[in-house]
């Protein structure tokens, strides 16, 4: 079956420096078709996630997804979120409200936004059991609606708690959006109440997510022995093949560079062209030459020093240029604005239960 969709390919070649030429296309397809063809259009699936998977892991994409998701999983026990139930996590992360589709599809970007929501309800005191199971049902049987509700203290002035509460309402034929609900007249008594009902609930899902880090970690150890004899053995066989391969590459390997066997097939792949420094050279020493001998290969880019503009923020006087003659002295807020950019810094409300309450 041919491939329809060529999305991961020219996503991982663009990845590569100068890589998505058509002269570099038709060499990688060359290579991962032995020769038979330089159009996508005409190697197998096979083939296809082949090239692929050997371009996601030469660009270092591959293991940075890998990093991403682990993050992510982790975020999410924290959140509580049970990941040893992918079931779950699947479920969690179609919500529209979260990923809009399963785990194993999300890409980088997704993955990005994704740390993004976690850390924000997790600043909210993370997802009680039952509203991590609401949550992960929403795609398939459930609404959740987001209600955000205001509670003035007493004798705290103007401050105020924001609670976020979640309200499930089963699928109809027509369902009625819930309009947002603000209490007031809380007294300090019921203020209090609710923080104790709020550590309570902290405590105890800390103490799940331990128990299930003890058990993911009993079981990783149990299997620990076994996985380390299968890794030694596939390593060994990869040894033998590699040996069988190399010692028959003349015989086995002229017109083709593959050879199907009863278990799979073995080959040689043409590795992607790369540039690397001659003996007695670095990259630095390179870089010096192709300066002076090949200016035209040398990248500039440039960028906005914002770690800089941040540390200068609040000066009161600052060099702006407004034409080629003309300079004058203003603040650093007007000389910003002036080029469109802002300083802005959110305040974000939190709740933090006393440790020995959290640990009762």
């Amino acid at each position: 079956m041919s491939v329809q969709n060529y999305h991961r390919f020219y996503a991982s070649l663009n990845r590569l420096p100068g890589g998505n030429t058509e002269d570099m296309k038709e060499t990688l397809v060359s290579s991962f078709t032995d020769g038979r063809t330089t159009s996508l259009k005409e190697m197998t699936q096979k083939e296809y996630n082949a090239m692929c998977a050997s371009l996601e892991e030469r660009t270092g994409w591959k293991e940075q997804l890998k990093k991403k998701r682990s993050l992510c999983l982790k975020l999410m026990q924290k959140a509580g979120i049970d990941t040893t139930d992918w079931q779950r996590i699947n479920d969690f992360c179609r919500n529209p409200k979260i990923a809009g589709k399963e785990f194993a599809q999300l890409g980088v970007k997704d993955l990005d936004a994704l740390q993004v929501k976690l850390r924000a309800i997790m600043s909210k005191g993370g997802l009680r059991p039952a509203k991590a199971q609401e949550a992960a049902t929403d795609s398939q049987h459930t609404r959740q609606e987001v209600t955000y509700i205001a509670v003035p203290l007493v004798g705290m002035g103007k401050a105020y708690i924001k609670f976020t509460l979640i309200i499930t309402i089963k699928k109809q034929e027509t369902m009625a959006r819930q309009k947002k609900t603000i209490i007031t007249g809380v007294t300090r008594e019921a203020a209090d109440e609710a923080f104790a009902t709020y550590a309570k609930s902290d405590a105890q899902i800390q103490k799940i997510n331990a128990e299930i880090e003890l058990q993911c970690a009993k079981i990783r150890e149990k299997y620990a022995d076994k996985l380390a004899t299968l890794g030694a053995e596939k390593d060994k066989a990869f040894d033998v093949l590699q040996s069988f391969a190399t010692e028959n590459q003349a015989e086995l390997f002229t017109k083709k560079k593959s050879l199907d066997m009863a278990h799979g097939t073995i080959g040689f792949r043409t590795g992607t062209p790369k540039l690397k420094t001659l003996k007695g050279f670095t990259w630095a020493s390179a870089l010096t030459l192709v300066k002076k001998f090949m200016p035209g290969y040398v990248r500039t880019s440039e960028e906005i020093a914002k770690d800089k503009l941040l540390a200068d923020r609040e000066l009161e006087a600052v060099e702006f240029i407004e034409n080629d003659i003309t300079k004058k002295q203003i603040p650093m807020g007007t000389a910003m604005a002036e080029c469109g950019i802002m300083v802005a810094q959110d305040e974000t409300f939190y709740v933090e239960p006393k440790k020995e309450e959290a640990t009762a």
